[in-house]
């Protein structure tokens, strides 16, 4: 007898094999509308050693009931052992991604751990796997090296089969000698399979105290398939649950061990009745259109040689619409000698054409045989189905009163909009469906930066027969979460299970609980501030308060720069100008705005000049300019000062200085408070002219007095000013004229010639007159 792997496919079946390419393993509860979905996952490294933590970050969402929790399975290496490693991956309200980290510990097995599923569980426990073939998770395998662990595996010592063949009845006694000298054994499994087909047994070996070692028996039954069993996989189970597998030939695990050849272990299986597969000699259907009412009549000829046809179901589908199919049984009728049934067309069928997706056909051994015809769809064919084209056989179904409008929102309306702890929020929704009726409606609140455990509030609404409306009431609590909740959409089912949902979150239907933290900075400095500036290093302290759930934590952020936690005060020490960004979070995850505050800081002096000063005595009117420059803060004042005195605020170039030396300080001083250290320079007057002694000569004639000034005194043409200022007064028109005395050193060339030889010629005279007293006195003397 064939061993034929049942199936029941239903129009449902049918469908979610075809979704089930699509999209990953999936299980709904009751009511929920969408699904978890995974925009991206990452780890931040792909090989790692003891202590080592590779961040797994996976960035989901879900539209409906928020995200429960997340975890990541990672196989070891070089092992089925289906343990691993576990990772929750925990939301992150900064990033909005859920994350958590592999560690590597000191005794974990070397090698590549690769992802086997990745599982999402909403609130409504939901669950979503992603699989291999769904997302290729080979791009996450972690490559863990340098660690302590040690493992031995299992060694296989004999392995024996009691017999080769065996039939109906027969039980071949299975015996494995296996040892492991680090784990203790628990049992041992080895894995058959049918090279005729993909069919298998499982058998569990048992430790023997007499013989010591594993035992079991191969049970031949009836519904086994004939031909050579082959060994295909040992599996020794430890008391920790782990294990080891060993594949006949080759070691998947280990990627590198080829294992004794299994196949001198083969079971040769006979003596099971064979049958031939059922032949489908025809297929007709009464008619190709149909309305509500009708009766299309199916008959199939049918015959199988050996054990005959029990029954035959055919399956009609629209394609892909969820629960629009029809299962017929047909049965035979002894007066045509074929297998008969009838299609019905309903008042709720949808009208479209119906397509005949597959015959199944169950023999008197409830062995099953399908012909497959759904177009759309491509079936590997092996000895238990084959595909038929089985399009001429469509029912075209028309002027039913199929229902698939969803019911339709009128108006929606909230009271209070916003409200808090405490209220109490009406909610009123004029919903219709005129074809089967509005089954149920409710809203869903939601809080996007909330716990995603508490994401949404479903609030039901239920009608009202004097109102004839939808209404309901949320009475607002603390414990649902801290947060801005808004009024996200409105949900409206019928009784057929269509359904629409409108999104009304931009008509601010809010409620608030609790609220974000309290951010305050403190600023420290040794100079204080002087015009929004420092002069000095600046010390930050950030202080969040939070009169609710607590903070969880503050970040901040300099000039732009990435966001920083923050732990303690830090300094800023360079000039310049820092923009501080910083807020709070509490453990609510209520997340208050950002602030921001400039902090400036300036230690550098400003630096100031002097210009037009004289560098010698001057008797002409000195004008002196101050300037001054600063880089950062900028020049609050320049102030200068006359001979040690008062600071007086530099407005206008300095021109009043008094007779004789005048000694000027000056400094600049900057926004930030800077004072720079005070230059200095000075400015020697002399405008007074020299006065005569008593002895010169007051009588000297205007000759002498011409040819006096004119040795000594430089006039400038058609200008009455001298180049020293002293002044002659001329009595008659009552002006001065400028005349420069000459000091005695400072005589003309031609006058200190003159005055030489005068002088030579008194001393050659004077030495005349001395020889001569000298030789009349001695000529006397001798007379």
């Amino acid at each position: 007898m064939i061993v034929l792997k049942k199936r029941f496919l239903t129009q449902i079946t049918v469908l979610l094999m075809i979704l089930s390419l699509l999209s990953p393993t999936t299980s709904f509860a009751q009511g929920d509308i969408a699904r978890p979905t995974l925009h991206s996952f990452t780890v931040s490294a792909k090989e790692a050693t003891v202590g080592d933590k590779v961040k797994i970050s996976a960035e989901l969402t879900s539209d409906f009931n928020g995200i429960k929790y997340v975890t990541v399975h990672y196989t070891k290496p070089k092992s089925n052992d289906s343990n691993g490693k576990e990772i929750p991956l925990k939301y992150n309200s900064t990033t909005r991604k859920y994350e958590g980290t592999f560690n590597v510990e000191k005794y974990d097995r070397d090698g590549k751990w690769r992802i086997s599923s990745i599982r999402v569980i909403d609130n409504q426990n939901n669950y979503y796997y992603y699989k291999d073939e769904f997302l290729d998770l080979n791009n996450y395998t972690i490559n863990v090296y340098g660690t302590s662990f040690e493992d031995t595996l299992p060694t296989l010592h004999s392995f024996t089969v009691s017999a080769k063949e065996a039939t109906v009845g027969d039980k071949v006694k299975i015996s494995a000698d296996v040892t492991n000298d680090v784990k203790e054994i628990r049992n041992v499994s080895v894995y058959y399979k049918n090279l005729n087909d993909s069919g298998t047994k499982g058998i569990s070996l048992y430790y023997n105290s007499t013989t010591r070692k594993y035992e079991g028996t191969f049970n031949v039954e009836k519904d086994n398939r004939d031909g050579k069993w082959r060994v295909y996989d040992i599996s020794v189970i430890y008391t920790n649950s782990t294990g080891d597998s060993f594949p006949n030939g080759y070691n998947s695990y280990t990627e590198s061990e080829f294992l004794p050849d299994l196949n001198n272990y083969d079971i040769n299986v006979y003596g099971i009745p064979d049958i031939t597969p059922p032949t489908l000699h025809s297929l007709t259907v009464s008619a190709k259109e149909a309305t509500v009412g009708d009766k299309v009549k199916i008959s199939a000829d049918v015959t199988n040689d050996v054990t005959g046809v029990k029954n035959v179901r055919v399956h009609y589908s629209t394609l892909y619409e969820f629960g629009q199919g029809k299962s017929i049984d047909l049965n035979y009728n002894s007066t045509t000698g074929k297998y008969e049934g009838t299609f019905n067309v309903e008042k709720d069928d949808h009208d479209v054409k119906w397509h005949l997706t597959s015959i199944n056909v169950y023999d008197n051994q409830d062995n099953e045989y399908s012909f497959e015809g759904d177009p759309n769809y491509k079936y590997d064919e092996s000895d238990t189905n084959e595909y038929r084209d089985l399009s001429n056989y469509s029912i075209k179904v028309y002027g039913t009163g199929f229902d698939d409008t969803p019911p339709a929102l009128n108006s929606l309306t909230v009271s209070p909009k916003e409200a808090t702890v405490g209220d109490k929020v009406k909610i009123s929704a004029d919903v219709t469906d005129h074809e089967s009726g509005v089954s149920r409606v409710y809203v869903l609140y939601t809080n996007p930066k909330g716990n995603p455990n508490t994401y949404g509030i479903g609030i039901p609404l239920n009608y009202n027969s004097k109102t004839k409306k939808y209404e309901g009431t949320y009475n607002v609590e603390k414990d649902k979460g801290e947060g801005e909740w808004k009024i996200e959409s409105i949900y409206l089912y019928d009784k057929k299970g269509n359904y629409d949902y409108r999104e009304v979150s931009k008509s601010n239907y809010r409620i608030t609980i609790g609220s974000p933290p309290v951010t305050k900075i403190e600023l420290q400095s040794s100079s204080p501030k002087g015009n929004e500036w420092y002069s000095s290093d600046v010390n930050v302290s950030l202080n969040a308060t939070d009169d609710q759930s607590g903070v969880a934590k503050t970040i901040y952020k300099l000039n732009n720069g990435d966001w920083n936690k923050y732990t303690k005060a830090f300094k800023l020490q360079n000039e310049g100008i820092y923009t501080i960004e910083y807020k709070s979070i509490d453990k609510a995850v209520n997340e208050e705005e950002v602030k921001s505050k400039a902090v400036k800081i300036d230690k550098t002096a400003p630096v100031s000049a002097a210009s037009d000063v004289p560098k010698n005595k001057t008797n002409k009117d000195v004008s002196i300019t101050l300037s001054a420059s600063d880089k950062h803060s900028g020049v609050a004042k320049t102030e200068y000062r006359m001979n040690d005195g008062e600071w007086t605020e530099y407005t206008e170039p300095i021109n009043s200085f008094a007779e004789g030396k005048n000694l000027v300080d000056y400094r600049s001083i900057d926004n930030a408070g800077n004072v720079e250290a005070y230059k200095s320079f000075e400015v020697n007057m002399d405008k007074t002219a020299p006065v005569k002694t008593p002895d010169e000569d007051d009588e000297q004639d205007k000759d002498s007095d011409d040819k006096e000034s004119e040795i000594g005194s430089e006039k400038t043409e058609g200008d009455s000013n001298s180049s020293d200022g002293n002044k002659q007064v001329d009595s008659d028109k009552n002006t001065q004229h400028p005349v420069k005395v000459m000091e005695k050193n400072e005589l003309p060339a031609t006058a200190t010639t003159v005055y030489n030889l005068l002088l030579l010629g008194f001393i050659i005279l004077g030495f005349g007159g001395a020889v001569l007293y000298s030789g009349n006195k001695k000529r006397a003397n001798h007379l």
